[in-house]
């Protein structure tokens, strides 16, 4: 699982650490703020040491370094590595060179990896002299894009190793892990528990048949692009448990998971999360969601055995200086820009209403 991220002028981010919480982590930020970079960043750094973990023999020092720059671009897409340094200009330099610093902490199951890169980067970071991971991620981190992906599956991953495609990386990854196919005996078994609650809000199963995803339920198989696009994330999710990619002790990120979900809709995606995070997944979620915010903490508070939550809000200052916030529940972060607008329109439906 993941500790601590330390980021040093990195995209949007001057200085900064954040911790995590084993259970559910909370990104809460405006457009602009950095709330994507941060899954993302945590997101590129596992899923490389995931790699390095099934690689025989284990790789140098030299090809993780490669291999984590590579995997950075891939996700990120900047034009080059160096663009990922927080520029001069944001900062009021003018001229010169400037270095990013990003450091993940792992829990016991994995190394930490510490490393540096600067504007002139094409495809190239250092790790700290100290620093050259041995211990790698064994479980397959996930990540969840803002857009479905179930319905662009057939020949999407095919396409992608043999077309270059203005799409980032964590779309072909989504892909690779849906791949699968799915459990049998008891390994579906020990899974059941996490997978039926989800199917009974999807009113069926999801099934592959060649390289097409349908939803199978009792008015027979329907083609995912029929399916609203709200359930086809909702049967993403039930599908990585079916085919064991998304497993105990694993991490999933997910980007938005609200979108092109009504309230209902989101209090399911919420119940999900908190019962992944109840059997040792790590969520991670960056969202715009009060609504999702909120239906996660009473769901935190109502618990018997409650899932630890940490809240991180990203925001910033009239100034434009970036603000952030680090907190266990939603009472210790106190700038939520979801929150200020719904009182805001509040304010201002009152007054309308006056004037009327």
């Amino acid at each position: 699982m993941l500790e601590k991220l330390t980021l040093r002028q990195f995209t949007t981010f001057d200085q900064i650490d954040f911790s995590f919480a084993p259970g559910i982590n909370v990104v809460i930020g405006e457009n602009g703020t950095g709330k994507s970079h941060l899954l993302k960043i945590a997101y590129a750094i596992s899923s490389a040491s995931h790699a390095a973990s099934k690689s025989s023999p284990a790789p140098t020092k030299a090809q993780l370094q490669k291999d984590l720059a590579s995997k950075m671009v891939g996700v990120f897409r900047p034009d080059k590595l160096g663009r990922l340094v927080r520029s001069h200009r944001a900062r009021g330099v003018v001229g010169g060179r400037a270095s990013s610093k990003v450091k993940l902490q792992f829990s016991e199951v994995a190394d930490d990896w510490a490393f540096t890169f600067s504007s002139v980067s094409k495809v190239e970071v250092q790790f700290d002299e100290t620093t050259s991971p041995k211990k790698f991620l064994e479980a397959e981190p996930i990540f969840i894009p803002t857009k479905e992906v179930l319905s662009m599956f057939p020949g999407f991953a095919s396409l992608y190793r043999n077309r270059e495609l203005a799409i980032d990386e964590t779309y072909f990854d989504l892909c690779l892990a849906l791949d699968g196919a799915p459990l049998r005996g008891p390994r579906l078994e020990a899974i059941k528990q996490l997978l039926d609650p989800i199917e009974q809000h999807l009113g069926g199963t999801v099934v592959r048949v060649g390289d097409s995803f349908y939803l199978d339920s009792e008015n027979g198989k329907t083609e995912m692009p029929l399916v609203a696009e709200g359930i086809r994330k909702i049967a993403t999710i039930a599908y990585l448990l079916r085919n064991g990619a998304l497993t105990k002790r694993g991490i999933v990120f997910w980007d938005e998971p609200e979108s092109n979900l009504n309230p209902r809709l989101i209090r399911v995606v919420a119940a999900m999360l908190m019962s992944l995070a109840s059997q040792g997944v790590q969520v991670f979620i960056g969202t715009h969601s009060f609504f999702l915010m909120k239906e996660l903490e009473l769901l935190r508070r109502s618990a018997q055995d409650a899932v630890p939550c940490r809240y991180i809000t990203l925001a910033f200052d009239e100034e434009g200086n970036p603000l952030y916030e680090q907190g266990d529940s939603l009472k210790e972060v106190g700038r939520i820009v979801a929150l200020d607008e719904e009182l805001s329109q509040y304010d201002r439906e009152i007054q309308s209403g006056r004037a009327g």
